[in-house]
């Protein structure tokens, strides 16, 4: 009998489980709690064999660690709590009859050898269903589904898959896989939303990566973990939970050494037949026992309440035997015997295989492509030139694996040495004749490649803003000297002109306006006749100003003046001084904007480009030839989807353009920009990958010696410029996931002989 001894204490608690053999291969389970138990639930499942016992309302004291059992068809013994419900999980070999009881503060479970024998009623006991098919709560195939599944760190530093069913009756299996983990739910339904891979690194727990995906009809999970550590799993109502717990020191030292859990006992013999121990060894365990006849000798030994199993590796190791285990049978043999016998094994397989029936099948494909398949079938890496020959190949029909040997690296082949794999690339066939045993490999493989990958549409946006301002101050000083044509003359009458350039007004002393319409270097003066006083209007024609400068420092004459304001005074038929203040002021602002897209498949890279081919006169030994350079914009992008919906970017942005304003020789520089990065974006999520702020500016001074420098009255000899050019170029990517239909893809295959 074993005992399962108390850790905690709660207000209605199960306080210990022990465990019994009954003849007729029977176990007998006893449940006792520090008060009046409910009568119990339970159910049972085939695959995995297992009974459920649900308790209501009451709580346990009892380790979550697994009890090994080993009697009968029952494995082991699990009692998991959650809420105020507590289930113990019988593990079977094999589903079996069952009964349970409750009565005053204690549970019976009585679990059959096999038989229905000795299973009746008797007092309070509630017989449940003794069929592998029993179930309480019994859906359909298919009807079952998951609603959630999270992940969360314990209060001792376990991890916790927590998976939330849509139903209490959907079985869940779980297995360790090297050191993953692999949770299997048969007929449940993912729904797409939880189709993703959780990172979960970040919790400091055994476990690193969480994979849930769809199987066919069939959900399975995959806890990808790391270290040493111990799991265990249990299932409350609706909520399926997994444990991961890191070892100790102490505990990873204790599971370097071999552990013993067999029952102890006591041994003490002087010079025995080995073969008599063994015998008396497999009376104490009920197991079958098979001994080699090279097994010979005497043994001394002397054994105080040591594990059974640790006294026949005692045994084992000192007389240099070995033992094989299967099911409830050991055969025990001298070492080099047994490795002998292994290796023969082995062997005689290996010839099996040899001499199996080849069969041929055929796979049609609907997402990949047949060369990339094939490739992963046979482990070979196809290079560019081979893919070229594959495509040669098409108008010949098929092409085997086995022609392209010389342009392919093996890495590994699934397809056994007498297999081959052939394909048509014109219908997108792979023909693989195998074993059988490999060609169930082949369909696994495949069902799980051919699938739709996502799409992912990459926007992107470059944006080019340009603020520039100029202002400009321009002063031009000359004297000249003026004639005149008229109908009268008066070499006394003073004048003066205030204007724009042209036309230009004159004024006289009476204030009264002429006309307007002169041209450059003309002023108009109305005088008097001295006799009869009649009034007349005189032209005066002037030297041009240009003509006679003494201060020339316009506006700039590439950016003519937008104001300017003339001064003209003198005396008429005599000399004048002109005065030309000139101002200008601009300011522009621009923005370019180029919004590429474009389309791919997940990992797999894209590339769009516009723009155009600027061409170049070389001359090269006295023969002139033209070359052309491409000036584009282009987008290369290789995305990449995460399990959490997330896109990873390989991204190449070049904006190429012709700067028309410099060239050599009448070629044009070409302005480059580029942005070459890798970015997680979440999907629809739009991020700047950079930036580039340029700002420029000019101040300028041009003035005449000395006189420029004159307080005040050197303004009439100075010109100044201040220009101010701000550019930025800014590139924002949005990528947008295009999902496929997600559903069971079939495998069409056919065969042949």
């Amino acid at each position: 009998m074993a005992l399962l001894l108390p850790a905690t204490a709660q207000a209605l608690a199960i306080k210990d489980v022990s465990y019994a053999a009954l003849p007729g291969d029977r176990v007998q389970i006893t449940i006792k709690a520090d008060g009046p138990l409910p009568q119990p639930a339970s159910f049972n499942t085939d695959n995995p064999p297992r009974l459920a016992i649900d308790f209501n309302q009451v709580g346990s004291d009892i380790p979550k660690q697994p009890v090994p059992v080993g009697i009968g068809l029952v494995r082991s013994l699990q009692t998991l709590a959650a809420g105020q419900r507590t289930r113990l999980v019988i593990n079977l070999s094999a589903a079996a009859p069952y009964e349970v009881s409750a009565s005053g503060n204690q549970a019976v479970i009585t679990v059959s050898g096999g038989t229905n024998e000795g299973m009746a009623d008797a007092g309070s006991r509630q017989k449940a269903s003794g069929t592998v098919q029993a179930s309480p709560r019994a859906q359909a195939p298919g009807n079952y589904g998951i609603r959630n599944i999270d992940f969360r760190r314990g209060p001792s530093g376990e991890g916790k898959l927590l998976i939330s069913l849509a139903d209490a009756g959907t079985v869940a299996d779980m297995q360790k896989q090297g050191a993953n983990i692999v949770v299997n739910i048969p007929n449940t339904k993912l729904p797409p939303k939880l189709i993703r891979k959780l990172d979960v690194t970040d919790f400091a727990t055994p476990a690193q990566f969480i994979t849930a995906q769809p199987d066919g009809s069939n959900t399975q999970i995959t806890i990808e973990a790391t270290g040493i550590y111990e799991h265990l799993a249990y299932q409350t109502d609706n909520e399926y939970v997994v444990e991961l717990r890191a070892l100790t020191a102490k505990e990873e030292a204790q599971l370097r050494e071999k552990s013993y859990t067999g029952e102890r006992l006591s041994l003490n013999f002087q010079d025995i037949e080995v073969r008599s121990v063994l015998q008396l060894l497999a009376d104490f365990t009920g197991m079958n026992l098979v001994v080699s006849d090279n097994v010979t000798g005497n043994i001394t030994l002397r054994l105080q309440n040591v594990p059974w199993d640790h006294a026949l590796d005692i045994i084992l190791k000192s007389k240099n035997l070995d033992m094989r285990q299967k099911d409830n049978v050991m055969r025990i043999g001298p070492a080099a015997e047994i490795a002998a016998a292994e290796k023969l094994e082995l062997e005689s397989k290996k010839q099996v295989e040899e001499l199996a029936p080849l069969v041929t099948e055929w796979f049609k494909l609907s997402y990949a492509k047949a060369e990339d398949v094939a490739a992963v079938l046979t482990g070979t890496t196809v290079t560019k030139s081979s893919e070229d020959t594959a495509r040669a190949a098409t108008d010949q029909g098929t092409q085997s694996s086995k022609n392209k040997a010389a342009e392919e690296s093996s890495t590994g082949s699934i397809i056994s040495p007498r297999g081959s794999v052939n394909r048509d690339l014109r219908t997108n066939v792979l023909i693989v004749k195998d074993t059988e045993e490999a060609l169930s490999q082949v369909r696994t493989i495949i069902q799980r490649l051919d699938v739709p990958i996502n799409q992912v549409l990459i926007e992107s946006r470059l944006v080019i803003a340009d603020d520039s301002f100029t202002k400009d101050l321009g002063v031009r000083l000359g004297f000249g000297s003026a004639g005149a044509s008229g109908s009268v003359t008066d070499p006394n009458s003073t004048f003066y002109s205030v204007g724009g350039g042209v036309p230009s007004y004159s004024n006289i002393n009476n204030g009264q306006l002429p006309q307007a319409g002169l041209n450059a270097g003309q002023a108009q003066t109305i005088v008097r006749d001295p006799i009869t006083g009649a009034p007349s209007v005189r032209t005066d024609q002037f030297s041009l100003l240009q003509d006679n400068l003494l201060v020339n420092l316009p506006t700039d004459a590439n950016n003519p003046a937008t104001s300017a304001i003339n001064f003209v005074i003198g005396k008429a038929f005599s000399h004048i001084i002109s005065l030309e203040l000139s101002a200008m002021q601009s300011e522009g602002k621009g923005e370019l904007i180029a919004s590429p897209r474009v389309l791919t498949g997940d990992r797999t890279q894209a590339s769009i480009k516009m723009g155009e081919e600027i061409p170049f006169q070389i001359i090269s030994d006295g023969e002139r030839s033209v070359l052309f350079k491409e000036a584009l914009l282009k987008l290369d992008v290789t995305p990449q989807i995460t399990p959490d919906d997330d896109v990873i970017m390989d991204l190449i942005i070049t904006y190429d353009n012709p700067d028309d304003l410099r060239n050599v020789d009448g070629n044009p520089y070409v302005y480059k920009r580029e942005v070459k990065t890798q970015a997680l974006v979440s999907n629809g999520e739009t991020i700047v990958l950079g930036g580039v702020f340029k700002q420029q500016t000019n101040k300028s001074k041009r003035q005449t010696p000395v006189l420029g420098d004159l307080p005040y009255f050197g303004n009439l000899f100075k010109q100044r410029m201040t220009r101010t050019a701000n550019q930025e170029l800014l590139i924002f990517v949005t990528p947008r996931i295009i999902k496929e239909g997600l559903g069971q893809i079939g495998l069409r295959a056919g065969r042949g002989k």
